[in-house]
């Protein structure tokens, strides 16, 4: 990793900072390159990663060039910053970052990331860029665009310690993104939500589960999905191409089978992990063996308790500096294994496995990250 890359992600890991102050300086000094092409901004605490990969590849194949940021990353930095599905490379990566440390800016390493990507998708002349909330909403640093529509998915407790300690305010949070008379689209039915965006006179849209075939596995994608298709009505794309969107839509570490019973799953707070049991409840298997790793600053005795019923549980460590302690989850799930590194705790894992057996690796994107960069 080149260590321009490296000092950007490892200025992430100190922490957050919200504020716009900041990003908003970075902007004028840059001629506002957010302002310069069609946003649309989403937020949420599950599934907004999801519903910006489906609204993005239906806009693609409808013919439009557009970009796509996104956060955390799994393996690289380089796949936060997509323009039709491409990742952006390392030197023009590494340019920008060049660019922004030459503002002599004191800005967070989210604030970076952020700016880049409106950089890139400035001189790449996208005709639409999908923009995902990092933290929250109102005071996150992508929230300095003017989007042609908000989106807000699922709302759960999570970053307490940033956002507040109940549903209702971080709701509240989240609705920051809300812009004066810019349609919200919305699958989740929440009075705060919807008051928003009444005071904001944005026209409200509350979107059903589609019945329209999807690519991603998992009943609650259907809320991610319809999300996207009504925004991509909004813009009168063919319902055609909306549908073949839906279906060509990538998006890994989501439900996504590794090989035919080798399932990696991104769920990383208490409701993600209750939707993954669902599914997995749905399934036929003989043996199910459990990797489970997360971080400290998540509701992690939630978390384990929605994990499915298995026949071995192995608990790993992340390298993440965020990464729980493996004594706390081994204190909490004293039948549960332990094998220090991810990597092996997997290897080990599979080479035990039967055709008739499952295993689920899950509990954080982190730990996603490191089997997918095996």
């Amino acid at each position: 990793m080149h260590k321009r890359i490296k000092w950007v992600i490892e200025k992430e890991n100190t922490g957050w900072d919200l504020s716009l102050e900041r990003i908003e300086k970075a902007m004028k000094l840059l001629d506002n390159p957010q302002l310069k092409y069609k946003t649309i901004h989403i937020a949420g605490s599950n599934g907004k990663g999801s519903t910006a990969a489906f609204l993005s590849q239906i806009l693609i194949e409808s013919g439009k060039k557009v970009g796509l940021y996104t956060s955390p990353h799994l393996v690289k930095l380089n796949e936060r910053y997509k323009v039709n599905g491409k990742d952006i490379d390392d030197d023009t990566l590494i340019d920008y970052i060049d660019r922004i440390k030459d503002l002599n800016l004191e800005l967070s390493g989210f604030e970076i990331m952020t700016t880049i990507a409106f950089l890139y998708f400035k001189d790449q002349k996208v005709d639409y860029a999908i923009i995902e909330v990092g933290l929250g909403g109102q005071f996150d640093a992508t929230n300095v665009i003017k989007p042609i529509a908000t989106a807000i998915t699922n709302i759960s407790l999570e970053h307490t310690q940033w956002l507040g300690k109940t549903i209702e305010a971080i709701s509240g949070e989240k609705a920051g993104i809300i812009k004066k008379d810019i349609p919200l689209y919305t699958a989740e039915n929440n009075q705060i939500i919807k008051k928003s965006a009444q005071q904001n006179n944005a026209p409200y849209h509350l979107c059903p589960p589609t019945k329209y075939p999807i690519s991603l596995n998992g009943e609650y994608q259907k809320n991610n999905a319809s999300i996207a298709i009504e925004i991509a009505k909004q813009l009168q794309i063919d319902e055609k191409i909306i549908k073949k969107g839906l279906i060509n839509t990538e998006w890994p570490a989501r439900l996504q089978y590794l090989e035919k019973n080798i399932l990696l799953d991104s769920a990383h707070n208490p409701e993600a992990m209750e939707f993954l049991k669902e599914y997995i409840d749905s399934l036929s298997y003989k043996n199910l063996t459990i990797i489970f790793s997360c971080l400290e600053d998540k509701d992690y005795k939630k978390m384990i308790k929605d994990i499915p019923k298995n026949n071995r549980l192995i608990i790993t460590k992340l390298s993440s500096p965020r990464a729980i302690d493996p004594e706390i989850l081994l204190e909490l799930l004293p039948k549960a294994d332990y094998i220090e590194k991810p990597l092996d705790a997997y290897k080990k894992a599979k080479a035990q496995l039967k055709d008739t057996d499952l295993l689920l690796i899950c509990g954080s994107i982190y730990l996603s990250g490191e089997i997918l960069g095996e």
